[in-house]
């Protein structure tokens, strides 16, 4: 199991999984991290908001990417 704390600022909660900064950039969440590099640890709470903003823009880029073939 993890050591680390979660990464968002003013989050002391206990890693639950490392994403990388990439892959939250990708994504419009409410929270900060500390950092914007490499790999970042998030809580068991920012993870659940991270994915339900990845599943949001995985569904717009299916939407999109299946109107064209409708064309």
């Amino acid at each position: 199991m993890s050591h680390n704390e979660c990464d968002v600022i003013g989050c002391n909660n206990p890693a639950y999984k490392t994403i990388s900064a990439t892959e939250l950039a990708k994504v419009n969440v409410s929270f900060k991290v500390s950092s914007n590099r490499g790999r970042i640890h998030l809580c068991k709470e920012h993870y659940k908001e991270f994915k339900k903003a990845l599943r949001n823009i995985k569904k717009f880029e299916r939407w999109r990417i299946g109107s064209i073939y409708l064309l």
